[in-house]
């Protein structure tokens, strides 16, 4: 069982380790590979464990809370002012939800559908 930083395998606790060491200096979280230093699949992982909240925004933002280890409640730098949250822990978010199955096919008359 994963319960603290300590039981992360080793990719996970250092990328873990990158996204305290952001919250801590209050900087932007950083970027997946190949545009930054965490392995792409790293953040989605450790909100699957419980160990962090991740939000993402428009234009390449996210923000991350820290759930786990001594530094829990922390988080990295805020999104821009109006960026609209598009995304919780993987999961779309209002408006932004992705597309359902398109509805059922109904006899158009005046006044609606039968």
């Amino acid at each position: 069982m994963i319960d603290t930083p300590d039981d992360l395998p080793s990719r996970l606790k250092a990328d873990f380790a990158l996204l305290v060491e952001a919250a801590k200096k209050g900087e932007r979280c950083p970027q997946n590979d190949p545009f930054g230093p965490i392995d792409r699949n790293s953040i989605a992982k450790l909100y699957k464990l419980g160990f962090v909240r991740s939000d993402s925004y428009g234009r390449n933002f996210r923000h991350v809370r820290i759930l786990k280890g001594e530094h829990a409640g922390w988080l990295t730098a805020p999104p821009p002012q109006g960026a609209k949250l598009m995304r919780r822990n993987g999961v779309y978010v209002g408006r932004q939800q992705a597309p359902g199955p398109p509805s059922a096919p109904g006899l158009l008359v005046k006044g609606g559908c039968i």
